[in-house]
């Protein structure tokens, strides 16, 4: 089974920046724009929206598409940081108009991860160490718990997607694409979060991934085979059924990965 990388909706990413900006979206009226109503309803959150026409949809549909194919080209570094986008080249590429792509870059601006600039477009944001360390403190917090509950929740049915995430593992053990790593790390933890069963909690670990995992591709390219290991030891935990043993596991794997970030290389 190949999972693909689950980015989030532009439509949450709009709407949550828009709602922060205006008290006629934050209170459900009529000014709220088709980014908006998409979200509400997405969320089950009861409210009053004028009807979304289909070409709203239609336009919506594209621009998630977009979206999450950037998204996931940015996180796992297919485009590096401060590479440009192009609206009218990704609308070629995408064979659509320039708005959904112009929706999709504004959803992926307002996660930070492109940057917009007065006459010289949109680019690929770019990478702060720092941030990174931040955001690796968090997902201490956050990453050990989703463990936790996947091996206490997962069923016969997850335990055998997560053999085949453990056999992609054992065959990439000599694989020197970066990409293919990333997207395999990608995978893994979209899986523990599925299993672990809190949407909200796998959507704000996703996010905090993606901020911080792009910094480890740029600033160390050594940590796989360390990284590899621990992720088999993680699996098997959760395989196990073990909620502790998992948990020690993940918070094991970032602390390494923070400190590989610091200070280098330590075998």
């Amino acid at each position: 089974m190949c999972l693909s990388f689950r980015a989030s909706s532009p439509v949450k990413a709009a709407s949550n920046s828009d709602a922060r900006g205006q008290e006629e979206q934050r209170r459900g009226s009529s000014a709220i724009g088709p980014i908006g109503i998409a979200r509400k309803e997405k969320r089950g959150q009861r409210g009053a929206f004028r009807p979304v026409h289909s070409q709203e949809r239609l336009t919506l549909t594209l621009a998630d598409k977009v979206y999450s194919q950037l998204k996931t080209e940015i996180a796992t570094t297919v485009l590096e940081p401060g590479t440009p986008l192009r609206e009218e080249e990704i609308a070629r590429r995408f064979q659509t108009s320039r708005t959904p792509v112009r929706q999709a870059l504004h959803a992926l601006e307002v996660e930070g991860l492109v940057a917009v600039e007065p006459r010289r477009g949109a680019r690929v944001s770019e990478v702060s160490l720092r941030e990174a360390l931040e955001v690796y403190e968090i997902r201490e917090l956050l990453e050990p718990y989703a463990s936790y509950r996947a091996a206490i929740r997962r069923t016969k049915d997850e335990i055998e997607q997560l053999k085949e995430i453990r056999a992609r593992f054992e065959e990439q053990h000599v694989s020197d694409d970066l990409h293919v790593r990333m997207q395999l790390d990608f995978d893994l933890h979209s899986l523990i979060n599925e299993i672990g069963g809190n949407q909200i909690l796998a959507e704000v670990i996703q996010d905090l991934r993606l901020r911080s995992e792009r910094a480890f591709a740029r600033f160390s390219r050594s940590f796989y085979p360390r990284s590899r290991r621990e992720h088999l030891e993680l699996i098997d935990a959760i395989i196990r059924g073990d909620g502790d043993g998992a948990r020690d596991l993940a918070l094991k794997h970032l602390h390494s990965a923070k400190n590989e970030l610091m200070f280098g290389p330590t075998e």
